[in-house]
């Protein structure tokens, strides 16, 4: 309408001016007229420019404004704009890509969202490290709850995983175990070894706290029984804080460090610690953590023996507690054994699975818990009501499934959870 208004004025314009200037100033009014037409035809380009320029970078509003503004108008037409706004750039291969744009919108669908990354990294490290960080030995997994995951800009559920360990330790262990397979160069620095471990697992202190009772009876509450003794019967100067020191060291040791491996110490042997008195022992040898974590022991003992205090009842309880830690070591073995054939159970329906097609068989796993706390003074049931006995609070069902990944037959296990919130009493499971 603006161009049709535009040629009319040029016409009246034109020839009032042939009658008082002559025919020289048909050229300038030509010229001037060609602005003003040029102009009008840009009135909803200017501002699609100015879109363009403020907008972030591949956000939607700047790729609408790109593919009008290419769909509508020629490369060669916009470049010649740019003394009017000095930022716009237009590539050939950014109009093609608005082009592109212009015909999704017009056809009625959704522009594609574009998803960026400007991280570099080592596929074969990252792999690795992700292997290392989902092990057995640094990670459980619960019977419920997700953790989201974006995936390629798409947000994933996947299971949740605890970590046994913090991540200070896991590094530790990576840095030794990676340094024989990866070089030193080419492993992942402790910052981002520390985001792919809180990216890929989770620790919840109330969560653990809530599951993870046999630690805080065995181990927590044990360890604030020794550090007591210690405050009690030993004098204060740097004995008593070096003392302190290699409490810790071995109090870390049996949360974060102990697991059951395949070495020449017999404390982490499943086969003697879960064997019975009678059991013959082809080997007596134990590693430097397990023999500084008696040793300690000894050492606190020969403490209250020397002392003047009275004695007879921090002997019991130091006893007491030498024989929780034994405990907890004997709880950390059953662990494993018990990983060790649930493992061999999935390897089978693996194996089954692809031999058949489909898996005829399933895991169930019912996880029940024990409550040790006392019964105390003036409780009401409702206070005390299933913590009493066992109470089952989590099962799952695994079962494996084919699918064709890159047309080979892979076997993939699916997983269904749920909770019981009933708490039973172990008079009648």
């Amino acid at each position: 309408m603006q161009i049709s208004v535009a040629k009319i004025y040029k016409f009246f314009i034109s020839k009032k001016a042939v009658l008082l200037c002559g025919p020289a100033a048909q050229v300038s009014i030509t010229k001037s007229m060609a602005k003003l037409i040029d102009q009008s035809r840009h009135v909803l380009t200017l501002p699609l420019i100015h879109t363009i320029v403020r907008s972030k970078k591949a956000k939607t509003e700047q790729r609408t404004a790109r593919a009008y503004l290419c769909g509508s108008n020629q490369r060669e037409d916009v470049v010649q704009l740019k003394d009017l706004d000095g930022d716009l750039t237009l590539a050939t291969h950014t109009s093609q890509k608005g082009l592109k744009d212009f015909k999704t919108v017009t056809s009625g669908q959704c522009l594609p969202r574009i998803n960026r990354s400007i991280g570099r990294f080592n596929h074969t490290t990252a792999d690795s490290a992700i292997s290392f960080i989902l092990s057995p030995y640094n990670v459980c997994y619960t019977s419920w709850g997700t953790k989201t995951i974006i995936v390629d800009g798409v947000a994933r559920g996947f299971p949740l995983v605890m970590r046994k360990i913090s991540r200070t330790h896991m590094y530790e262990n990576y840095v030794k175990s990676a340094t024989v397979k990866i070089p030193k160069d080419k492993q992942l620095k402790r910052s981002s070894f520390f985001n792919l471990v809180s990216a890929l697992t989770h620790c919840d202190a109330k969560l653990r706290k809530a599951v993870d009772y046999v630690t805080g009876f065995l181990i927590n509450d044990n360890f604030a029984v020794i550090y007591r003794l210690i405050d009690a019967y030993c004098d204060p100067g740097e004995e008593k804080r070096k003392l302190l020191r290699e409490v810790d060291a071995a109090h870390r040791y049996l949360k974060y460090g102990f697991h059951g491996d395949k070495d020449d110490c017999i404390a982490h042997r499943v086969s003697f610690g879960l064997g019975g008195e009678d059991a013959p022992v082809d080997a007596t040898e134990t590693c430097s953590n397990c023999r500084h974590l008696f040793y300690i022991f000894q050492f606190l003992n020969e403490c209250i023996i020397k002392s003047t205090a009275p004695q007879h009842s921090a002997l019991t309880a130091l006893d007491c507690c030498l024989k929780k830690v034994q405990l907890f070591m004997g709880h950390r073995l059953r662990v494993l054994n018990q990983q060790t054939a649930i493992r061999k159970m999935h390897t089978k329906m693996e194996r089954n699975c692809l031999r058949n097609g489909f898996s005829n068989e399933c895991v169930l796993l019912i996880d029940y818990k024990m409550k040790f706390e006392p019964v105390y003074f003036r409780e009401k049931t409702v206070d005390h009501y299933g913590k009493i006995g066992k109470s089952w609070h989590g099962s799952m069902i695994t079962f494996y499934t084919c699918v064709c990944v890159d047309g080979v037959q892979t076997p993939v296990p699916k997983n269904s959870t749920w909770t019981m919130k009933l708490k039973m009493k172990a008079s009648k499971m």
